[in-house]
C-alpha cells in the first residue's frame, strides 16, 4: 500500500504538470481528466484508509471521500451524459471538488500528525505539516473558484493541474508516512 500510494501520487503530479503546461488541451479533455483523477484519487484514499485502519488511526472521512471519488470517477468515465454534464458545469464541479479534497487533506494531515507520535524520533519529521498546508491551499483555491466561475473557466487547465499536483503531493506524503515493510 505504501508503494502504491507513492506511485499514484507521482502519477498525479506528472498528470497535473501536463495539465498546467497545456491548459487549452486540458479544457478540451477535462471530463476525462476529472473522471480519471477522481477514480485514482479515490482508490488512493481507500488504500490509505485500509492501511491506517489496521493501526486504529483511520478516518471514516477518508474512506467516505475515497468511495465517493471512485464512484464519481467511474460514473463520469462510463456515462456519456455524465461526461457532457461534466463539461457543461465544469467550473463549479472543479470548485466544489477542490474544496472537498482540500478539507479531506486537512483531516488526513491531522491523522498523520497523530500517527507520527508512534514513530521513532528520527522518522517523525514534519510531513503532516506539508499535508496540512497543501490542504489549506487547496481549500482556498476551491473557494476562490466557487466565487469567480468565469475566471475558473478561463484558467481551468491551471486549476485542475494544480489541484491534481496538490493531491498527488499529499498522496506521496501519506505514502511516505504509512508504516511499511521497510520502516
Amino acid at each position: 500500500m505504501k508503494a502504491l500510494s507513492i506511485i499514484l501520487g507521482v502519477l498525479m503530479v506528472i498528470g497535473g504538470v501536463f495539465c498546467v503546461a497545456d491548459s487549452a488541451m486540458t479544457f478540451a479533455v477535462l471530463g476525462w481528466i476529472i473522471g480519471f483523477a477522481a477514480f485514482i484519487g479515490g482508490i488512493g484514499l481507500i488504500c490509505a484508509y485500509s492501511r491506517t485502519h489496521k493501526y486504529g488511526t483511520a478516518s471514516g472521512w477518508t474512506l467516505f471521500g475515497g468511495i465517493v471519488s471512485t464512484a464519481i470517477g467511474l460514473f463520469i468515465l462510463f456515462s456519456g451524459r455524465a461526461l457532457f454534464f461534466t463539461d457543461t458545469v465544469l467550473a463549479y464541479m472543479i470548485s466544489f471538488w477542490t474544496v472537498i479534497f482540500g478539507i479531506g487533506n486537512i483531516v488526513v494531515a491531522f491523522k498523520m500528525k497523530q500517527l507520527r507520535k508512534d514513530l521513532p524520533l528520527e522518522k517523525r519529521g514534519h510531513i503532516w505539516l506539508w499535508a496540512l498546508i497543501i490542504g489549506i491551499l487547496t481549500t482556498i483555491l476551491g473557494v476562490y473558484a466557487c466565487i469567480h466561475p468565469l475566471v475558473t473557466i478561463v484558467t481551468v487547465g491551471w486549476l485542475v493541474g494544480l489541484s491534481i499536483i496538490f493531491t498527488g503531493i499529499d498522496t506521496i506524503c501519506l505514502g511516505i508516512m504509512m508504516p511499511g515493510k521497510r520502516d
